[in-house]
Order: structure tokens, then sequence, then C-alpha cells
């Protein structure tokens, strides 16, 4: 696949999950993985580095969204990969 065909494809799948409906159907999905993310990540932390974090979390949404998984498990072995 060449570059400009590899944009067209990202640039259809980043509008169909940026549509008014699409988000609203997933709203309780980022709500509940933010939690999560927010309850493991950062409660209890006087100092956080929010960099590697805000990736993290962008991926394992990703995951979950995307491919739908949703053990944190598989979504760290993906992470490594």
């Amino acid at each position: 696949m060449s570059l400009p065909e590899e944009f067209m494809t990202a640039r259809k799948a980043a509008i169909i999950f940026n549509e008014p409906t699409a988000f609203k159907s997933n709203v309780v999905t980022l709500d509940a993985a933010a939690k999560a993310h927010l309850r493991t990540h950062w409660d209890g932390k006087e100092q956080v580095k929010v960099h590697p974090l805000a990736k993290k979390f962008t991926f394992a949404l990703a995951c979950q969204m995307m491919l739908n998984v949703h053990d944190p498990d598989t979504i760290d072995v993906l992470g490594k990969l």
C-alpha cells in the first residue's frame, strides 16, 4: 500500500470515529477507560510523568475501541511489540 493510500485509509477511519453518533455511542467506554486509568496510574501519587502515561492511555484506548481488546496484560504485550 502506498503512502497516499495509507493516509486515505487512516483518514476514513478517523472520520468514522469522530462522527457525533459514533462519539455518543462510545462515551461510556471512554469514561470507563479514563476512570480506570486515573485510578490505576494517578491516584495516590504525589507526582506523575504525564507524557508516558498519556501515551499508555491513548494506546490502551485504541486497543479497546478499535481492536476490542480489554485485557490490560494483552494491551501491555501489544504495546511492547
